[in-house]
């Protein structure tokens, strides 16, 4: 009997997917608003300076934003959902999992095989683990040890 599927993507994907996002150029926006509304009370280098720094912020969070999937697995097979559309992925083509730990909130890279140099990469923010310091996630070793065949 297979294993029961289970997701293993955080509940809060949508909002790190649209909501921080939106959040993030809303702000970015209104203070762009501001600061250029009232010229006289602001340097134009330090307006310039701000703009600069709030958009290099900005750049991770989308980045990662674009990127993210809701992930679910079954034991022979990574489910991946994004919009309304959803794939499905054998084990054995997984060739690499890992955790950026430089990045809150610490999302997990699935790298596929099957795409050679070209690697498709999936990415999804595991569930919540509580304290975990700078551990990896135990879904990273879960996916190692599903996609070589070890079950245990």
């Amino acid at each position: 009997m297979l294993p029961m599927r289970r997701r293993i993507s955080s509940k809060t994907t949508g909002f790190h997917k649209y909501a921080a996002p939106t959040f993030m150029a809303l702000s970015w926006t209104g203070m762009a608003i501001y600061l250029f509304m009232v010229p006289a009370s602001f340097p134009l280098e330090f307006l310039v300076l701000v703009l600069i720094v709030s958009t290099l912020g900005a750049v991770p969070i989308f980045w990662l934003a674009f990127k993210l999937r809701h992930v679910s697995i079954d034991g022979q097979f990574l489910y991946i959902k994004q919009g309304s559309i959803e794939e499905k992925v054998p084990m054995a083509h997984i060739a690499e999992v890992k955790q950026t730990n430089w990045i809150k909130p610490f999302p997990v890279t699935i790298r596929l095989a099957q795409y050679g140099d070209n690697a498709r990469k999936i990415v999804f923010i595991p569930k919540m683990q509580g304290l975990r310091g700078s551990r990896n996630h135990p879904i990273v070793a879960e996916l190692n040890r599903l996609k070589s065949g070890r079950l245990s």
